[in-house]
């Protein structure tokens, strides 16, 4: 194995842990902390919309100096865009699946919130007003029948109740407002921190199809410590791929991806961390959505998803995958709960820190 190294792809090789690490009081502590104590490289991978950029920004507040008023007014325009993606579909899907309208004045409301000369204002409370009609929370609940067409953001919930704040003159997004918002990755990202007084260089790449070319481009610059996310919440979710024209499901793309990296050349001794990203969204599902409807290979027919078996089910389909040789150490993370993130990356930190002290046989 070779010697590991700061601020190089080889200092977090086979260094995770899925159980926090806490150093006893005596006296390779000091010597722990001096050797182990550095800077570290991590890569952050996954399929669209599976919440790297969520966890980004979670860290940048909780590890970083958060987001200045410049910068939270920067995020207003992705907000807003947000709301008009998520309307649209609603108002699309009306039509589709025949909805009427509660509201008598449901042809003005579209007309403004579609008209080109429309402010952004006037979209805000065109969207306000029809979000409040019956028949679009009713195409919101039945979401699920259009999904493989038109999906809402995973967010549109939380923002459409929370128009009539960010419809205000004065509006500033809020910490929520800029850890929810969908805002995509097209290029790479580097981004710094240090937790406990040890710095990390987190690498971000974009998850759509088209980014994913740059992959195999870091992946060759001998990565071994990567942070692979998995939106649990897909496994029934299903989209139509460009030029295809078969359904695939969100999950097992994910799935099939990963089978794809763990056969990479590039990454015989890479260590990956498994965020098994929300949760909160998975348990949410338990009893209105069965996995084997999906998955026929569940075995656990009758059970609810939300259980441990759901969850060890697709932690293993994971976990099975690895590479002869390969540690894997699996997480199930919320990226939109501080303290869920504050804990799991304090555990990443003193596991990789833990793989130092063994390299220096001080374990």
């Amino acid at each position: 194995m070779k010697k590991l190294r700061s601020s190089s792809w080889t200092s977090c090789m086979g260094c995770c842990s899925s159980r926090p690490y806490s150093p006893q009081n005596n006296e390779s502590t000091s010597r722990w902390e001096d050797r182990a104590s550095s800077s570290f490289d991590l890569l952050l991978l996954g399929t669209e919309g599976c919440g790297k950029s969520t966890f980004l920004r979670q860290m940048q507040y909780i590890h970083g100096t958060g987001f200045n008023d410049v910068e939270r007014r920067d995020f207003i325009r992705d907000i807003n865009g947000n709301i008009f993606h998520d309307m649209e579909i609603l108002i699309n899907q009306m039509t589709e699946l025949a909805i009427d309208y509660s509201s008598p004045n449901s042809e003005d409301l579209i007309q403004a919130f579609k008209s080109e000369e429309s402010s952004d204002n006037i979209r805000l409370q065109a969207t306000r007003l029809l979000w409040e009609d019956e028949g679009i929370q009713v195409c919101f609940q039945r979401r699920a029948e259009y999904e493989d067409k038109q999906r809402l953001n995973t967010s549109a919930k939380y923002f459409l109740d929370a128009i009539e704040r960010i419809s205000e003159v004065n509006y500033l997004p809020i910490e929520n407002d800029i850890i929810r918002v969908r805002r995509e990755t097209t290029d790479v990202r580097n981004y710094f921190f240090r937790v406990r007084d040890v710095d990390f260089k987190i690498t971000d790449i974009g998850g759509g199809v088209r980014n994913r070319l740059s992959w195999a481009q870091v992946l060759q610059e001998t990565v071994t410590c990567v942070i692979y996310f998995v939106a649990m919440d897909e496994y029934d979710s299903y989209y139509i791929p460009e030029g295809e024209g078969r359904l695939q499901n969100r999950l097992r793309e994910s799935i099939n991806i990963f089978r794809e990296i763990q056969a990479n050349r590039w990454l015989p001794h890479t260590t990956f961390i498994l965020f098994l990203n929300k949760i909160d969204l998975f348990v949410e599902k338990r009893g209105n959505s069965r996995i084997d409807n999906h998955f026929p290979e569940y075995e656990n027919e009758g059970m609810e998803i939300g259980d441990e078996d759901g969850r060890s089910f697709i932690r293993n389909k994971f976990i099975d995958l690895r590479a002869r040789g390969r540690f894997i150490y699996p997480h199930y993370t919320q990226a939109t709960d501080p303290e869920n993130i504050r804990v799991v990356f304090y555990a990443v930190r003193d596991s990789i820190l833990q793989m130092n002290l063994r390299f220096y046989n001080l374990l």
